[in-house]
């Protein structure tokens, strides 16, 4: 054992930060060299554009399906009459004006 480390050059020698460096440049150059042959192989032949529409249509269709599941429109009417209730206790002469200061139309003293 002491021979091991006596032909590594010892404990002394071992350069810890070296190591991880080296693990986290061989794992990024390894996921680089597997990202481009993965979109190599998606594009055929396509260009950016025809790419571009396909992930915004994708991405469109996903957002419109989340936000009509009931859960996400329960939320949004929740948050909505949190916000209207903050607004009212904020400025409780609001609520007797039927929403005119909301239009930005002031209530002319009598």
């Amino acid at each position: 054992m002491a021979e091991d480390q006596a032909r590594k050059g010892g404990p002394q020698d071992i350069d810890p930060a070296g190591e991880f460096q080296n693990f986290w440049r061989g794992y990024f150059e390894q996921t680089a060299i597997q990202s481009q042959m993965i979109l190599e192989t998606m594009v055929g032949g396509k260009s950016s554009a025809e790419l571009r529409a396909r992930w915004l249509e994708a991405l469109g269709q996903s957002f419109d399906t989340f936000m009509r599941t009931p859960a996400f429109l329960e939320l949004l009417r929740s948050s909505l009459q949190r916000m209207i209730e903050l607004k009212r206790l904020r400025n409780p002469s609001d609520a007797g004006v039927g929403g005119l200061m909301s239009h930005g139309q002031a209530p002319r003293p009598g």
